[in-house]
């Protein structure tokens, strides 16, 4: 994945706790011990205590298929924080400005990971965009193991213990 250009900074590659206290995860998903990554929002680089603070990545092109139509896209994702405004997932058509929202969560929740589920169905090649935002140091969102399998999601979104089967794309966050 690359980070965007449009947005007020980069998501951040970690292991163990986040910098801000009360805020974001302690370990990553995979291992579930601190020696694990994640990538994640960290709120303290925001502009001050009250302004929205945004980042930004996006996918490669993701190519569609006559044989294929139907992609589940899983990731695990983590808000916890009094600050946490938001975590989106949109869509946009290759070489399109235009963003479709397919998922959203607002709210710190809980310290604890939550996988999200989403069906796309796109005819045209296509970049997922993940988003957060926050407003305030504690408003850390981090995200763990991003995938998508050629086949639509088996449940709903937000809902925990599932892995779809099938042939599974990952990515891996670029450094710039």
């Amino acid at each position: 994945m690359d980070q965007s250009i449009n947005d007020d900074g980069n998501w951040i590659r970690n292991s163990g706790r986040t910098n801000s206290y009360r805020t974001g995860p302690s370990k990553d998903h995979t291992l579930g011990t601190p020696q694990g990554h994640y990538v994640y929002l960290e709120a303290t680089h925001g502009f001050g205590w009250d302004v929205k603070y945004t980042v930004r990545m996006l996918t490669p092109t993701i190519r569609s298929s006559n044989q294929v139509r139907d992609r589940c896209l899983v990731f695990w994702y983590h808000m916890y924080g009094q600050h946490i405004v938001s975590l989106n997932i949109y869509l946009s058509p290759n070489g399109e400005t235009t963003e479709t929202e397919v998922f959203t969560k607002t709210g710190g929740g809980v310290n604890v990971w939550k996988t999200g589920h989403v069906t796309i169905t796109e005819t045209l090649n296509f970049k997922i965009i993940l988003e957060a935002s926050s407003a305030g140091y504690r408003g850390d969102i981090a995200v763990d193991d991003i995938s998508i399998s050629l086949q639509k999601c088996a449940i709903a979104y937000d809902q925990s213990h599932h892995s779809p089967t099938g042939f599974t794309l990952t990515w891996s966050i670029a450094r710039r």
